[in-house]
């Protein structure tokens, strides 16, 4: 993925040669890098703005409200393209569009048909074709937060959080001996497990995340009590 993008010259690399490659002095010759490398702090933008230009020159125009977002729009077809690295959905109209583009696209990317998608970054595709309806479930994450976190023993409720618990800065601890039992508590993690799922598929969720979120730098006991 990463080693198809070239770096112009405003991204001038220069590496060290790796121990044993050359007999010679390795003070003395050092290599510019021509193509992005895994690890490298500029390799995925350059990954990205390597691919635009090619999604470009097929035709396709970028959303500037999403820019992971590609259009191409045709005068009896149209096809929807999202990109999340190196792993792409496609949307098309007729279903000969498509054809079209995995060719067109292959010939400059070696790619991988995976066929009609199920599965997108942890969410469920379920699509019924007679109800013309598409339900989008996360629950195979859910229940991996529940068992990473240990919450598979937790009471269920009815509601994201309690109204009558009242959470503040003022519960923070400021003890060592209180800092020191939240040391680990994965509650950053949590929060951060919650906010995606809040942001895909249960918005319901939103309002009890930002809340807990407010205590991400010192939370208390009471604090990853209402989380849970």
């Amino acid at each position: 993925m990463f080693l198809n993008s070239v770096l112009g010259d405003d991204e001038i690399v220069y590496l060290e040669q790796p121990v044993d490659f050359s007999k010679a002095d390795l003070k003395q010759y050092v290599f510019r890098l021509v193509k992005a490398l895994y690890r490298l702090k500029q390799g995925a933008k350059s990954w990205y703005d390597t691919l635009c230009q090619v999604l470009v020159k097929l035709g396709f125009r970028r959303s500037e409200a999403d820019h992971g977002f590609f259009v191409k729009e045709g005068k009896d077809s149209a096809i929807i393209l999202t990109v999340h690295v190196d792993d792409c959905m496609v949307i098309r109209h007729p279903p000969s569009a498509i054809k079209r583009f995995k060719v067109k696209i292959n010939k400059k990317y070696k790619i991988t048909d995976l066929g009609t998608c199920t599965w997108l970054l942890g969410i469920q595709l379920n699509r019924d074709l007679a109800k013309k309806t598409i339900s989008l479930p996360q629950l195979a994450y859910i229940e991996s937060i529940m068992t990473h976190f240990n919450f598979d023993d937790l009471k269920p409720s009815s509601i994201p959080i309690d109204p009558c618990q009242l959470l503040g800065r003022s519960q923070c601890p400021s003890s060592l001996t209180n800092i020191a039992q939240m040391k680990n508590v994965l509650y950053r993690e949590a929060v951060g497990a919650l906010m995606y799922i809040s942001m895909g598929t249960c918005p319901d969720i939103m309002f009890a995340v930002s809340t807990v979120a407010q205590f991400l730098d010192n939370p208390a006991w009471v604090h990853w009590e209402a989380l849970k």
